[in-house]
């Protein structure tokens, strides 16, 4: 969560800075005065955040990966391979697919595609056990945020009780 979610939920591209250490006993407190801050700290975290809302700018859009409300991510050939779909980016070099392990934090793998390729399978590669995502990349070499694939829990009919408890 954060200020830029509600951007996000509009349909409007939006990213949250932060320090990598928040100290959240001080955040939004009465604690939360100017003699706690590192100053020199402020100044070199402005400075990266800066030059990455730069890069950002620069970039083509971020991929979409919906059509008609359903990720494109399927199990097919195989039903066991992880075949990823996006819509095409306008004016993109291409673009880059990530995956990793589900329970990893970054990404592990990636692979540069051309331009007019639109979809990629991974061979044997479960959907259950890893995540994807695809990024546009600019002319310039400049990337767009990562639009993951996440699979919506598929919605069940209700369960019916007989008897019992």
């Amino acid at each position: 969560g954060g200020d830029h979610s509600a951007f996000n939920m509009a349909g409007y591209p939006a990213v949250r800075m932060t320090e990598a250490r928040e100290n959240y006993a001080q955040q939004h407190t009465a604690d939360d005065l100017p003699e706690h801050m590192d100053w020199a700290y402020l100044q070199r975290n402005a400075r990266v955040n800066a030059a990455a809302m730069a890069s950002l700018a620069l970039a083509p859009r971020a991929p979409q990966i919906e059509n008609e409300g359903r990720t494109m991510l399927t199990r097919q050939p195989s039903g066991y391979d992880a075949t990823l779909g996006w819509e095409p980016v306008p004016g993109v070099a291409g673009y880059r697919v990530y995956w990793r392990q589900a329970w990893q934090r970054d990404w592990e793998n990636s692979m540069d595609l051309p331009a007019d390729q639109h979809s990629f399978t991974l061979d044997g590669v479960s959907i259950d056990g890893h995540v994807f995502g695809v990024a546009a990349l600019g002319p310039e070499g400049h990337s767009s945020l990562v639009s993951v694939y996440i699979r919506p829990v598929r919605e069940r009919d209700p369960l019916e009780v007989i008897g019992g408890r």
